[in-house]
C-alpha cells in the first residue's frame, strides 16, 4: 500500500507544535520499513528477523528524540511543511529506504536553524547516510547515487581511486552494537554489508574516536611502527573493520590500518595492501 502523509491539516490543529506530526510521520514511517517482508530472512548473525526489528525500532525511536531535541533547542516552525513518504514498503523497498533517509534530511535541514546545533544536524544526516547504505546492502538494492550508500559503487574495479568491495564478515556481528552503546561512535555499516575500502596511503589515518593511527603515539616511533605493522600482518579482519574511517577525500569509502605508509603503501599514491589479501608479508620486503 502506498503511503502519502500530507501533514497540513493535522498541523492547523497541532498546537503549540505542530512540529510533533511531522517527526511522529517519519518515526512511523521509518517502523513500517524495518517490518517489511522485504528484510525477513536476510542474513543477519545471531540475530532472528524479531531481535533484528527490534533493534532498528529501537534506532528509529532514538532518531525521533534526536530530531525533537535539536527542535526544541534550535528549531523554527516552517509553516505549509508537510513529510510525503509514497514508496511502498513492500514493493518499492529499496525506494522507500532512499526516500526515508533523504526525508529526513530535508526536514532537520528546513527546520533546525540555529548555527548551535550545526553539529546535531550533522550527525542526525550522517546517520540517516549510514542507515540508507546499511538497509539497501542487507536487501541487496542496487548501489544507490546518496553518500551513505555502502552496498558498492560501480567504479569500485580496476582504478584504484575508486577503492575495493569487501563483505563485512559475520565476526563482525560483536561490533554492531557501537552506535548503541556509545552515541558519538559511528555505526558505519552492519555484519554481511559489502563495503567499498580505500587504497589511498596516508600519513594521518586516526580511529573516529582518536584511539590509535598511523602516527606514533607512545613516544618511540620505532617501537611504534612495530606495532603497525603486526596489526597489519596480524589483526582479523573483524578488528581492523571495528576501527575504520571514513576516506574523507572520498567520503564513500573507508580507511583501515593498512591505509598506513607502515603497511607497504606509498604516501600519496593509492597503492594499500588490500584486506582479503595475503597480509603476512607485510613489512618483511
Amino acid at each position: 500500500m502506498k503511503i502519502a502523509t500530507s501533514l497540513l491539516a493535522a498541523t492547523a490543529l497541532a498546537g503549540p507544535n505542530p512540529t510533533d506530526f511531522e517527526i511522529s510521520a517519519l518515526r512511523s514511517g521509518c517502523d513500517r520499513l524495518i517490518k517489511s517482508s522485504a528484510f525477513n530472512g536476510k542474513k543477519r548473525p545471531k540475530l532472528s528477523n524479531a531481535k533484528w526489528q527490534q533493534k532498528w525500532s529501537l534506532k528509529c525511536e532514538k532518531q525521533q528524540t534526536r530530531k525533537e531535541m535539536a527542535y526544541k533547542r534550535c528549531g523554527e516552525y516552517v509553516a505549509g511543511y508537510s513529510v510525503t513518504l509514497t514508496k511502498d514498503v513492500e514493493t518499492e523497498a529499496c525506494e522507500a529506504i532512499s526516500e526515508l533517509a533523504s526525508e529526513n534530511i530535508r526536514w532537520v535541514d528546513a527546520h533546525i536553524v540555529d548555527t548551535l546545533c550545526a553539529g546535531r544536524v550533522q550527525k542526525i544526516t550522517k546517520r540517516m547516510e549510514q542507515w540508507e547504505g546499511k538497509l539497501r546492502a542487507l536487501i541487496d538494492c542496487p548501489a544507490a547515487g546518496g553518500a551513505g550508500d555502502a552496498g558498492g559503487s560501480e567504479g569500485a574495479g580496476e582504478d584504484p581511486t575508486h577503492g575495493y568491495l569487501t563483505n563485512v564478515p559475520a565476526g563482525y556481528a560483536p561490533f554492531d552494537y557501537t552506535e548503541e552503546s556509545y552515541d558519538d561512535y559511528p555505526d558505519y555499516f552492519n555484519a554481511g554489508d559489502n563495503i567499498i575500502l580505500s587504497k589511498r596511503c596516508i600519513l594521518d589515518f586516526n580511529t573516529p574516536k582518536g584511539g590509535y593511527g598511523c602516527v606514533d603515539r607512545i613516544g618511540d616511533a620505532t617501537e611504534w611502527d612495530r606495532r603497525v605493522v603486526s596489526w597489519c600482518q596480524n589483526a582479523p579482519k573483524e578488528h581492523l573493520l571495528s576501527e575504520a574511517a571514513k576516506d574523507s577525500v572520498h567520503p564513500e569509502q573507508y580507511l583501515t590500518m593498512l591505509n598506513c605508509p607502515q603497511c607497504g603503501c606509498t604516501h600519496g599514491e593509492y597503492d594499500a595492501p588490500e584486506i582479503d589479501s595475503d597480509r603476512s608479508k607485510i613489512g618483511t620486503a
